[in-house]
């Protein structure tokens, strides 16, 4: 497996969980190498901008297609660690237009480069990854919103309901689906807000690399400004 940012030992195996593969971690912390010096390691893989197209259903339900584009500083020759909350499920990935292995655990992880408690989960390229850009596509849907008795809407996991590698500063493109009455209150510049059919379409970016995108659902009144 292909050392996280941190340099962590991770150790578990390959399971199966009803019709799902995921990997079963049994420990998991930083290196020798990690703890000993004094200088943080570079980071293998660093993510330079984020596309996401996220569907979000009537029942609050979310399917999303997330794009890493990133560059390896040198080539990688194992599994490459993600994060995301432990309340999304990965489907399918596919590295530089190839499919890739996906394995996913089934257990949070209270100590990792997010510092919350989302899981882990191996992308297994189908080749070695060689130095410089790429783009990693991952398919992942789960439940991270919940609407109470006064149909106010929670958003949980707002750090990690997409996934990552750590905690690192990036461009985002994110681009919402989700019912017309709503809106979508979300990081970044909104370049399009319109209505299709049933359906709202809301499309951000950012101006300037974060690290960190959220959201927010909700019956919102929209008020326009104008100075000068």
């Amino acid at each position: 497996c292909e050392p996280a940012p941190d340099a962590r030992v991770i150790v578990g195996q390959p399971a199966e969980r009803n019709g799902h593969g995921f990997f079963n971690i049994w420990t998991s912390f930083p290196a020798r190498s990690a703890r000993e010096t004094a200088v943080a390691p570079v980071p293998p893989l660093h993510v330079s901008k984020f596309t996401i197209d996220a569907a979000i259903s009537a029942n609050l339900s979310m399917s999303v297609t997330s794009r890493l584009s990133f560059e390896a500083n040198r080539e990688v020759g194992g599994a490459i660690s993600v994060f995301i909350s432990p309340e999304m499920h990965v489907s399918g990935a596919v590295l530089d237009g190839e499919p890739a292995e996906v394995l996913q655990s089934n257990a949070a992880l209270p100590n990792t480069p997010l510092g919350s408690h989302e899981v882990e989960f191996l992308v297994v390229p189908p080749h070695p990854v060689s130095a410089g850009k790429h783009e990693l596509e991952i398919r992942h849907e789960g439940r991270v919103i919940a609407e109470t008795a006064d149909h106010i809407y929670f958003v949980g996991a707002r750090g990690v309901w997409y996934p990552q590698f750590g905690d690192e500063q990036a461009d985002f493109d994110i681009t919402y689906r989700y019912r017309k009455r709503l809106e979508v209150v979300t990081t970044g510049d909104g370049v399009e807000n319109r209505v299709d059919g049933d359906s709202r379409i809301t499309r951000a970016v950012t101006a300037a690399p974060i690290r960190f995108a959220g959201f927010n659902l909700g019956d919102y009144a929209r008020v326009k400004v104008t100075r000068g």
